[in-house]
C-alpha cells in the first residue's frame, strides 16, 4: 500500500461491484497487520498472494510480515516480506504480472481495518492504487538498476536461499556419515571392507551352530517322551503311524507332553492334583460333568475319545490334553 491519502475505487469482494473510497495509508496500520497475520497463522493458515484477485489459481506467494518502508510515495509504504512460488516468480520473470494489488478490510468511511482473510492480494497489472511501484519494471535490467538496489536484490535473493542450501548440505553430510559409519581412513577401505565380511561370516557360523545345538536338543527331548509314553502304553510300541503322530505332537509342545506323561507316572491311580476339570474332546458331549483328574481318569477318556472318533490312542491324547487346560497347569 502506497503511503499517503488516496482516492481508490476497489472491488467489494462480497458484492463484486466497484466502490469509492478515500483511504489513509499511515505507518500504525503496519503494527496491527502483524497481529493480524499472527492471529491467522495460530488458526493454521498461512497469509499469501493469489494471481489476479483469484485464489483457485493458486498461491504466488507466502507473506512472512509487513513493514514501513517510508513516506516515499512510489518505494515506501507498507510493504511485506515474501517467499515467491516457483509460479509466481515464472509470472514475474515472464511478465505476466508486474503490479500488485492489496486486499483488505475497511468501512464505507474509507477507514481501514486490516487483513480480510489469509489472502493479502493478488498480482495484478490493473491495481486500485494507481501510485503502487511495479514489482518489474518493463524494461529493466540488472545494467540499468540502481546499484544499491542490485545490492538489495542479491542480499535479499541470498538470505531467502540459505537456509535451503544449508539444510541440503547439513542432510547431505548425514547421509553420508550414516552410509560409510564416519569417513574411512586413507587407504584403508578395502582393508576395513575385508574386516566387515570376515566378522560377518563368524556371525553366520555362531547362529548355525546355535541352531543346530538346539535341534540336537529338541530331538534328544522328544526321543525321550517318545520313549517313555511307549513304556507306558500311552501309545503301541509298534504302532509307527501313532507313535509318528504323538512325536509331532511333542515337537511342537515338549513341556506339555512331560507333563502330561509326569502325571500318568507319578500319579499311582490317584490324584496327583486338587482340581476339577472339564474334558470336552473335540466334536465330544459340551455338558459333561467334571471329575476328579487322576491317571486312570484320563486313560479312560483317551481310550473313550479313541472309540467315539475312531482314532489311535496318540491323536485321542492329544485331543484330550488340548480340552483340558487344567491338565497342562
Amino acid at each position: 500500500m502506497p503511503p499517503g491519502s488516496h482516492s481508490i475505487q476497489p472491488k467489494n469482494t462480497a458484492t463484486g461491484r466497484g466502490v469509492k473510497l478515500k483511504v489513509t495509508v499511515g505507518e500504525k496500520l503496519v503494527e496491527h497487520l502483524n497481529a493480524q497475520a499472527e492471529s491467522i497463522r495460530k488458526q493454521g493458515h498461512q497469509l499469501f498472494v493469489d494471481f489476479n484477485h483469484n485464489e483457485d489459481n493458486g498461491a504466488a506467494a507466502h507473506v512472512d510480515n509487513f513493514f514501513w518502508a517510508g513516506s516515499d510515495p512510489v518505494q515506501g509504504g507498507i510493504r511485506a516480506n515474501v517467499r515467491w512460488t516457483d509460479d509466481g516468480a515464472k509470472a514475474l520473470q515472464g511478465r505476466k504480472f508486474t503490479r500488485f494489488s492489496p486486499c483488505f478490510a475497511a468501512d464505507r468511511s474509507g477507514k481501514i481495518g486490516g487483513l480480510s482473510t489469509a489472502n493479502v492480494g493478488g498480482l495484478t497489472n490493473r491495481p486500485a492504487f494507481a501510485e503502487n511501484e511495479r514489482i518489474v519494471q518493463a524494461n529493466q535490467t540488472l545494467e540499468t538498476m540502481d546499484p544499491e538496489d542490485v545490492e538489495k536484490l542479491v542480499a535479499t535473493a541470498v538470505q531467502n536461499a540459505l537456509p535451503g542450501v544449508v539444510k541440503e548440505t547439513v542432510n547431505a553430510t548425514l547421509t553420508h556419515l550414516k552410509a560409510t559409519d564416519g569417513p574411512p581412513a586413507e587407504g584403508k577401505e578395502d582393508e576395513k571392507e575385508g574386516e566387515e565380511d570376515e566378522e560377518k561370516e563368524k556371525l553366520k557360523a555362531q547362529l548355525a551352530a546355535y541352531k543346530a545345538k538346539d535341534a540336537e536338543s529338541l530331538k534328544a527331548r522328544v526321543d525321550q517322551i517318545v520313549a517313555t509314553a511307549t513304556e507306558q502304553r500311552i501309545i503301541a510300541p509298534k504302532d509307527e503311524k501313532a507313535i509318528a503322530a504323538f512325536r509331532a505332537q511333542a515337537e511342537q509342545s515338549p513341556e506339555l507332553a512331560e507333563r502330561l506323561l509326569n502325571v500318568k507316572a507319578t500319579s499311582g491311580g490317584q490324584p496327583v492334583n486338587e482340581f476339577t476339570a472339564n474334558v470336552t474332546p473335540e466334536g465330544g458331549p459340551t455338558d459333561r460333568p467334571t471329575f476328579q483328574a487322576n491317571a486312570n481318569d484320563i486313560q479312560t477318556e483317551i481310550v473313550k475319545y479313541a472309540a467315539e472318533h475312531k482314532v489311535d490312542e496318540a491323536t485321542a491324547f492329544a485331543a484330550v490334553c488340548s480340552k483340558n487346560p487344567a491338565l497342562a497347569s
